[in-house]
């Protein structure tokens, strides 16, 4: 919603896809919930947990880069922030990070074909060796209880991520996993852990866990066409008020300038004043000068 020309704050979502909106229509009242981000990449932008912490939520973040992992230790206070990889067995692994950090992968498939794309973002690459943990040994260790929901995005290896966690144990709420490079078939092994299939954005899926009371608890018309319509993307925020502050500096510049010139304009009026005055005492001047000169030349005559 915009106010005054400027879109209000409580209007921003985080989220690439609106993943943090559809989410949040699960749990639209809920204060203090717990998150699990796994490929969380950044703290704000295109974060689905961001919009959760400011709401009060908490969480654990996953994030094998160190350079994105130091940014949610400084601004992730409450959070449990994780500098590792996530798998289904603990080991170490290659991680290539891309130049577009958003795109670094674990996954053998993804690099080959990453290789052969023309795409100047994945031109330039550095690998490096991360240990790799599970799901399963980050909750025991971390003693998690209720798991509100699970989020994972860790291009390519999001089948052996679920693989990595005791379903028996530990069982989110709701689910969103990113679909667009899943090398098998996630909603069959989903299914089997009593998860329902809700819902497909476009990149995303999203389950419920069965026994939840969240079966049935969201409605795309509803909680997303009729209630999220005035809401604006952060990236998209801070482009249009970096704008709008631009604007507003540009109109102060311009009323500065619009000022001085006035004032420059008095100053030019004063000067043409004293101007005026001086040709009219010089004019004034000579006119006595010439006077006296004819005087003195007619004294002479006689």
């Amino acid at each position: 919603m915009i106010v005054a020309g400027k879109f209000l704050k409580d209007k921003v979502y985080y989220s690439q896809n609106k993943e943090d909106l559809l989410l949040e229509a699960f749990f639209p009242n809920l204060k203090e919930g717990f998150y699990v981000d796994a490929g969380a990449y950044d703290p704000e932008y295109d974060s689905v947990t961001k919009l959760f912490y400011e709401k009060g939520w908490h969480g654990i973040n996953i994030e094998p880069q160190l350079e994105r992992y130091k940014e949610f230790e400084k601004s992730r206070s409450r959070d449990i922030n994780i500098n590792s990889g996530v798998s289904n067995i603990k080991s170490e692994l290659t991680l290539r990070i891309y130049k577009n950090g958003g795109l670094s992968t674990f996954s053998t498939e993804l690099k080959k074909e990453n290789t052969k794309s023309k795409d100047p973002k994945l031109s330039a690459f550095k690998d490096v060796k991360v240990p790799v943990t599970t799901l399963e040994d980050i909750f025991h260790k971390y003693k998690v209880g209720k798991i509100n929901f699970l989020k994972v995005d860790v291009e390519g290896l999001e089948y052996k991520v679920l693989q990595g966690n005791n379903w028996e144990k530990y069982r989110p709420e709701v689910l969103c996993v990113e679909s667009n490079n899943v090398q098998k078939d996630l909603k069959s092994f989903l299914l089997k852990k009593d998860y329902e299939h809700v819902f497909f954005d476009g990149l995303n899926d999203y389950y419920v866990d069965k026994h939840s009371d969240k079966v049935g608890a969201f409605d795309y018309v509803r909680h997303m066409v009729e209630k999220k319509s005035e809401w604006i993307r952060y990236s998209d925020y801070c482009a249009f008020n970096e704008i709008t502050n631009n604007l507003d500096q540009i109109k102060a510049d311009n009323d500065y300038l619009k000022a001085s010139i006035k004032e420059k304009e008095k100053e030019i009026d004063h000067l043409n004043t004293i101007l005026g005055n001086s040709r009219l005492l010089i004019r004034t001047l000579i006119k006595v000068i010439l006077n006296k000169l004819t005087n003195k030349d007619k004294t002479k005559r006689h």
